[in-house]
């Protein structure tokens, strides 16, 4: 733990993590466990989730001199590649993750952006990356039971919408993790 950092924003930071991995697996459960690619995921997500926390607390991602960067290499380089094999092989497994859970899991955003703004409040991250400064990531995080509530309503589904949302949403990520980098 960082010296002189409230306790509070690892706690929260840790529980939102949590919650976000308990959000997914449960989707991934709703899909049906049938598939291999589900159960794939119900073992590989903990599995990484562990590997990530023992790396991160002997002090792995804080090599900053190898390339390609560790912070990429074992974070968003995965994730990247799991989701090109998910969208390439995975295409009926991926056609019933429930929407419904999936366009709720966007408010962990606010918890996020919260702690990003904590962290610059005690100068270990530039006002950049907060909704102060150039992330506005935090409108997803906002807007998901709005669009929830009016995607969902009526038994029926806006596709539209929610096509229209994410790739407002993905751009917001893509902005924030450009500045990250």
């Amino acid at each position: 733990m960082i010296e002189g950092l409230p306790v509070y924003i690892p706690v929260v930071f840790i529980l939102t993590t949590l919650f976000t991995v308990g959000i997914f697996l449960y989707a991934v459960w709703r899909a049906g466990l049938r598939s291999l690619s589900a159960k794939f995921l119900l073992a590989f997500v903990p599995f990484w989730l562990v590997i990530q926390a023992v790396l991160a607390c002997n002090g792995f991602f804080q090599n900053f001199t190898v390339l390609p960067p560790r912070t990429f290499a074992f974070g968003p380089l995965p994730f990247f590649v799991l989701t090109i094999a998910y969208l390439i092989f995975c295409r009926k497994f991926l056609a019933d993750m429930p929407l419904t859970v999936l366009t709720w899991i966007h408010v962990i955003r606010v918890p996020v952006e919260l702690s990003l703004l904590w962290l610059f409040q005690n100068s270990l991250v530039p006002v950049e990356m907060t909704f102060e400064g150039r992330n506005f990531d935090i409108l997803a995080g906002i807007t998901a039971p709005i669009v929830y509530f009016l995607a969902f309503r009526n038994g029926r589904t806006n596709r539209k919408l929610l096509i229209v949302w994410n790739l407002a949403a993905l751009a917001s990520l893509v902005n924030i993790v450009t500045i990250a980098v």
